[in-house]
């Protein structure tokens, strides 16, 4: 079986290198359009670079929230702390929301108030290139990552990058603009773009929601977990499977049926099976919970108002007693169809019951359980001389 500790450390490790490349390329960015924004008079690249250099916030969310969500499961936490990623990664949702918007404010404020601009340098624009492309290859790679590991974290950190390409190529309209003296070409692209972002930042936002509040897996990876569970011997059918997202994980529990005379740790090796073989075989899996049935009880409990082990025991002795047989025997109950079915094993020996014999003891039991209609069978077994099924 996978070792779910090493997974986790894996999964920090490849976010960790991820975030440390994200954050590098913003230092160069920042620093380069800044200085170049100054130096070529272009404000639009130098609030671009003000931008970058805010990244570097996003990218120790990011390893903060990685950072977070590798601890271990604890007595506060038994599933582990990977939902940790969640909030985090909609923390950046909101964050490229607001980043929307506010180019939305500032694009609509050009749009009334048009203000005359200096045409910016030639360095301008190849900045604003370099960092269109160079973030557009930082979305796909962490885009890619992030959907390898299952990660929301790392996908809303790289829709992040699209945006900073937005952002470039609003810059690059802008100079555009400027140098053909067509001043809305700027502000009208900006609008859509913005408006993009935050269609975006809502659907990241609305996705990592999903995972707070227990959605179950798709359909595809749901009816893959069924098929898988159905092929293992022993299963005979399954009900009641339930999954919920925990971060990138998968939560399972799921009711089988199995033939009800088989032994209780029978019934439990063929759960461990299940659940073995599905952390093994089936992508993020990380916990599941079997429950055995000995029927399909799926529609309503068939089981519930029936007499209970220690009942019928006590019914028992005191039937034995009454007679004065012996009361060490042995007890199967079987809970189906709405009725209970008995295997009674009695260790019967002539020369330990002198003047007593096997038919006297069943015609005991017989007289007792034929009155009784929730008792549908009575299979007595006398372990040395005979059995006789009632």
């Amino acid at each position: 079986m996978k070792n779910r500790h090493t997974q986790t450390q894996i999964r920090y490790q490849s976010i960790k290198k991820t975030t440390l490349i994200s954050a590098l390329f913003n230092l160069i960015f920042s620093l380069s359009k800044i200085v170049i924004g100054i130096t070529g008079h272009s404000s639009a690249l130098f609030a671009d670079g003000i931008h970058s250099f805010s990244d570097l916030l996003g990218d120790a969310i990011v390893f903060l929230g990685a950072y977070l969500g590798k601890k271990p499961p604890d007595s506060d936490h038994p599933y582990g702390h990977h939902r940790i990623e969640t909030l985090f990664s909609i923390f950046i949702s909101i964050t490229m929301i607001i980043v929307g918007l506010s180019l939305a404010y500032n694009m609509i404020h050009d749009l009334i108030y048009p203000s005359h601009t200096t045409i910016p340098a030639l360095s301008v624009l190849l900045t604003a290139l370099f960092s269109m492309l160079a973030n557009e290859g930082l979305f796909r790679y962490i885009n890619c990552i992030g959907k390898k590991l299952q990660s929301t974290l790392l996908i809303s950190h790289a829709w992040h990058h699209r945006t900073d390409v937005y952002v470039s190529l609003l810059v690059i309209v802008s100079i555009i603009g400027s140098a053909f003296h067509i001043p809305y070409l700027d502000s009208g692209a900006a609008l859509i773009i913005a408006m993009l972002i935050i269609k975006v930042g809502a659907k990241l936002i609305i996705d990592s929601l999903k995972e707070l509040i227990d959605t179950a897996v798709d359909e595809n990876t749901t009816t893959s977990i069924r098929n898988f569970i159905k092929a293992i011997p022993g299963v005979i059918s399954i009900h009641e499977l339930r999954t919920r997202l925990h971060a990138n994980m998968i939560i399972l529990d799921v009711h089988i049926q199995v033939n009800p005379k088989i032994s209780v740790s029978e019934g439990h090796y063929i759960a461990a099976q299940i659940k073995a073989r599905l952390i093994e075989k089936i992508s993020n899996v990380c916990d599941v919970m079997v429950h055995i049935d000995p029927e399909d009880d799926e529609k309503e409990p068939l089981s519930l108002n029936l007499p209970s082990r220690m009942s019928i025991t006590r019914k028992l002795n005191k039937l034995f007693q009454q007679h004065d047989l012996p009361t060490n025997f042995e007890l199967q109950i079987h809970y189906l169809n709405g009725a209970v079915s008995l295997d009674l094993y009695y260790p019967f020996s002539q020369n330990a019951h002198p003047g007593l014999s096997p038919k006297d003891i069943t015609t005991v039991i017989k007289q007792t359980f034929q009155t009784k209609t929730n008792i549908a069978h009575v299979n007595l077994l006398f372990l040395k001389d005979s059995s006789t099924d009632l």
